[in-house]
């Protein structure tokens, strides 16, 4: 979802301490930024995925 609606997804995580309520701030109001996070974090979790799987051990 933050690919798509990068401002919505980045104020349901609008809680907690204070310096994650500052970065859902930040990308919320600028989505082009928060969708290059999002976009690295499909890349990770998808290369963390590939190197867990039993192929690979």
């Amino acid at each position: 979802m933050g690919l798509i609606k990068p401002r919505w997804h980045s104020r349901l995580w609008h809680f907690g301490p204070q310096l994650a309520i500052a970065v859902t701030e930040e990308l919320a109001e600028h989505p082009n930024t928060a969708r290059v996070v999002y976009a690295a974090e499909v890349a990770i979790g998808i290369a963390i995925a590939s190197c867990s799987t039993p192929e690979n051990h």
